[in-house]
């Protein structure tokens, strides 16, 4: 059934930096709403930072697991959510629980502490490379994009030349704008070359990265079928290199567009830890996640939603909500407490989010360190944003030092 008075979701941003005014409004007048999907489906939308994190807790009545009613923001996002083989952040503990386990020990801070001095060494390289080619150099292509993608591959054990293959397979797969079944193609195209990779593991006894052990550890003991191990792994490369590319660049931005901050913390890098997670907050790039299934009937903000209704739990809301954060528009890298919700929250919060992190400090440092009169090659007007992704991001950053 059509509902057509009610308001479209999503919702574009009106300022790369900053999340729909109607946003505000909501939380202020109607906190819980009911919008229209593109299907013209509806959906409930909670906009304050409480609700959304309690839809995002409470998985026995807010549910991950996809079903009639659960809600999608494009065509694309439907068909792959839809037809893929769940992994498991498409499920609810204990499944959840136990498939997450798997790969959780590679992402831990003890785990990803131990790839800093690599990481380290490929950030120099993208920069002297940058700064050999000359300006203006693009910081997105030249550097954002290869340096996740880069440490995910190697991580898990792909091949560094295909670089270009999983960016352009991912990229489509999270285009808001793109037909479902060109959506779906280009995960199947990814999901097809990641299993051809993993059985590959087989004949490489010696290979410890974490392919290799998933398929020793899971697939080879019957833990984890073939295709939930394949998923896993495009999980992580989507999600490890997509998101934190796209911090990196927009986070340069902002603190190139906010000199102030980026003289203070240039000036004081004990400030990064803070100024990650401000960036992280102020941001919030993941548009269109939080996606939940109601599975029993509930109030949420004063409203009733019944099983089988949608929710989206909207993040970029919820870390500008007034009652959490003092004026939640501006950016302040010494912001304290900030308990931003960017990388989600409860048991499906972002299992790379210590890996998100070290990246983004290793970036962020060594572009201070490296290029101390770094600034944007055109104005900030002439720039172009994935206002049709998934995850929110700049398409490309000329800058000149």
């Amino acid at each position: 059934m059509l509902q057509e008075n009610l308001p479209y979701y999503p919702e574009p941003r009106e300022h790369p930096f900053h999340p729909s005014k109607i946003f505000a409004t909501y939380r202020k007048e109607e906190p819980v709403v009911k919008a229209r999907l593109w299907n013209g489906n509806s959906v409930w939308l909670a906009t304050r930072y409480d609700d959304v994190r309690r839809v995002l807790t409470e998985y026995e009545t807010f549910s991950q697991v996809p079903g009639p009613g659960y809600p999608t923001a494009c065509p694309g996002r439907h068909d792959t959510v839809m037809e893929e083989v769940p992994t498991f952040v498409r499920m609810d503990p204990p499944r959840h629980t136990v498939q997450r386990r798997a790969v959780l020990g590679d992402f831990t801070m003890k785990s990803v502490s131990a790839l800093r001095p690599r990481m380290t060494e490929i950030v120099d390289g993208l920069l002297n490379r940058m700064e050999e080619k000359g300006f203006p150099a693009d910081l997105s292509t030249d550097f954002a994009q290869p340096l996740p993608t880069t440490i995910i591959t190697e991580y898990l054990g792909l091949p560094l030349k295909d670089h270009a293959f999983i960016h352009q397979k991912s990229a489509e797969k999270l285009n808001l704008e793109v037909d479902g079944k060109v959506a779906r193609q280009a995960q199947l195209d990814l999901l097809a070359y990641l299993e051809r990779e993993l059985l590959k593991k087989a004949d490489q006894p010696e290979a410890d990265d974490i392919m290799a052990r998933l398929l020793r550890n899971q697939v080879q003991t019957g833990e984890m079928s073939l295709g939930e191990a394949v998923g896993t792994i495009e999980l992580l490369v989507t999600a490890g290199h997509e998101t934190t590319a796209n911090m990196i660049a927009l986070g340069t931005l902002v603190l190139l567009q906010y000199p102030e901050e980026m003289e203070k913390l240039r000036n004081d890098r004990s400030l990064m830890g803070g100024a990650i997670n401000e960036l992280l907050r102020f941001l919030t790039i993941n548009q269109n996640v939080g996606g939940r299934l109601c599975v029993k009937d509930t109030e949420l903000g004063g409203k009733q939603i019944r099983a089988g209704e949608g929710v989206f739990a909207l993040l970029q809301s919820a870390d500008r909500d007034e009652t959490v954060f003092a004026d939640p528009d501006k950016f302040d890298i010494t912001r304290s407490p900030n308990n931003h919700v960017a990388f989600g929250f409860g048991v499906h919060q972002c299992l790379g989010l210590s890996l998100a992190k070290m990246e983004m400090d290793v970036a962020f440092n060594r572009l201070l360190d490296r290029f101390p009169n770094l600034k944007l090659a055109v104005p900030f007007e002439d720039l172009s944003f994935k206002h049709e992704a998934v995850v929110f991001g700049v398409r490309s950053l000329p800058v000149t030092w």
